[in-house]
């Protein structure tokens, strides 16, 4: 089967190791597999403004939205390149990695009659309406929702990551349940092991931005003065932060954005795992990656009862879970994990847990039943003919 994998991703962070995995898996598969990366598509941009919607646009620039513009401009030039490579691929499938990519995608599969599969890891309107470091404008929220209805609507697939978002699109959208596979993250294996040492410690290792909810981290940092904080990351918070540590005088080393062949080793030193969050839907449909790279390497976790996550965390006895994202409970939480008899038993049931049952391998299964449901399709069809 032929597929053709649309991604939107740049660097190294969740989008990009997801969809590292998700490509492992349809080649294991079997699938012919040809990528888009639309972050790296060197299609030539003057193409775009030869066509005449642009044109209009610009006439009614000084009464529109200019970033609602770019947001829609961005699109067209999605679906150019999109359709010069369904062209010349002639795919049986399209996998859309986003809502975005696939309510873009959705006309172009429908026009093509290419069934279309979406991989929903974030929901984009969700991200969009609970920031507080950014201005809301209802033209984006719009434009957001209308993406998420295009995405449901045009899917015949929709691959969630969690139980709740499984649950959000079911309640919001009336999606059958047949259309949803969930598929959670997670991480492989390491053979790197963290072992317990004091002072502990203490590593938050992802994006900075809003729903990671970070300054709660650094809040941590302020109260357990008797351990070592580190923060490893990058994201829009990033001056933020660092304005953070320096004016209040933190205890907080950065070290930047750790590229994602080094990052296990850099948790292998440490002692505790931290995943702080903020209690909105764009977290308690989500299922954070670094909580489970946090296990691989025998960190116990500390996080809130926001997501499915904690539950994993809590059932598993590999971290602690706390009622809330909040500095004091994190303090708390990290005396607990001074218990050395404690702190190595939640270590190995963490990496246990990856080794058994959460790592990638073993969470992509799913996606040769999604294949064979199309290809089974695509003979069905051909036997009509």
């Amino acid at each position: 089967m032929k597929v053709l994998y649309l991604v939107d991703v740049q660097g190294q962070l969740g989008d990009a190791i997801r969809v590292s995995k998700m490509y492992k898996a349809l080649k294991r598969a079997g699938a012919d597999v040809t990528v888009v990366n639309f972050k790296e598509t060197h299609q030539p941009r003057w193409r775009l403004f030869t066509q005449p919607w642009v044109l209009a646009r610009s006439c009614v620039h000084a009464v529109m939205n200019w970033q609602l513009s770019k947001l829609a401009m961005q699109a067209k030039l999605y679906a150019l390149v999109a359709e010069k490579k369904i062209r010349a691929v002639k795919p049986d499938l399209l996998w859309c990695e986003t809502e975005l990519v696939g309510g873009v995608m959705a006309p172009l599969a429908q026009r093509h009659a290419i069934p279309l599969v979406t991989d929903i890891h974030g929901l984009t309107t969700a991200e969009y309406a609970e920031n507080p470091f950014q201005k809301i404008v209802p033209a984006h929220l719009d434009y957001f929702r209308a993406i998420e209805q295009q995405t449901v609507a045009g899917s015949q697939v929709l691959i969630t990551v969690s139980k709740p978002m499984s649950d959000y699109f079911v309640n919001q959208h009336g999606v059958n349940g047949e259309r949803l596979v969930c598929i959670p993250n997670g991480s492989d294996p390491s053979p790197v092991q963290a072992r317990f040492r004091e002072p502990l410690k203490v590593i938050y290792g992802g994006a900075l931005v809003f729903w990671e909810h970070v300054d709660a981290f650094l809040d941590t940092s302020k109260r357990a003065t008797r351990h070592e904080f580190y923060l490893a990351g990058s994201g829009y918070l990033k001056d933020h932060l660092i304005n953070r540590i320096e004016t209040e005088q933190i205890r907080m080393i950065y070290l930047g954005s750790v590229p994602r062949n080094n990052i296990m080793n850099v948790f292998a030193r440490m002692q505790v795992g931290m995943a702080p969050s903020t209690d909105g839907l764009t977290r308690r449909v989500a299922c954070p990656i670094k909580v489970f790279d946090y296990l691989a390497c025998g960190l116990p976790v500390i996080t809130p009862q926001y997501g499915e996550w904690a539950d994993v965390v809590k059932q598993h006895r590999c971290g602690i879970v706390t009622e809330r994202s909040d500095g004091e409970q994190f303090h708390q939480a990290l005396e607990q994990l001074t218990d050395r008899p404690l702190w190595e038993e939640m270590s190995a049931n963490g990496v246990h847990l990856i080794k058994t049952a959460w790592n990638w391998d073993r969470l992509t299964e799913p996606v040769a039943m999604i294949l064979k449901r199309f290809g089974a399709l695509r003979v069905a069809r051909g036997a009509g003919s």
